[in-house]
């Protein structure tokens, strides 16, 4: 993946900067990464996050046993969060306005 590589070797906060989603201010300290869900380079900082996203999920009632996590966080510190869900090939999913499951959502707003 994609991801995997620009981390370790430092060039995703460069490609960010490139494609307009970061601001050249944001800095050079290298950015927390976490990949459905599981930290890949930040254990400590990824964890917290990892946390925290447990923890919106379970706001939402959602099964422990599975949990929905965007495909990619980025994680800039105060520079902000980044969500990226990766559809390559697949179908964009939509609900219609009767769907049972609508119901979890609205109870946590």
């Amino acid at each position: 993946m994609v991801f995997a590589y620009l981390t370790p070797s430092r060039k995703l906060l460069p490609a960010l900067m490139r494609v307009g989603l970061v601001a050249p201010e944001v800095g050079s300290k290298s950015p927390t990464v976490l990949l459905w869900g599981v930290p890949i380079n930040d254990p400590e900082r990824g964890n917290l996050i990892k946390e925290e996203l447990q923890t919106i999920c379970r706001h939402f009632n959602e099964r422990e046993t599975s949990f929905s996590e965007p495909d990619v966080v980025v994680d800039l510190e105060d520079g902000g969060l980044i969500f990226i869900e990766a559809k390559y090939l697949a179908a964009n999913d939509t609900k219609p306005a009767n769907y049972l499951g609508w119901v979890n959502f609205e109870k946590a707003a």
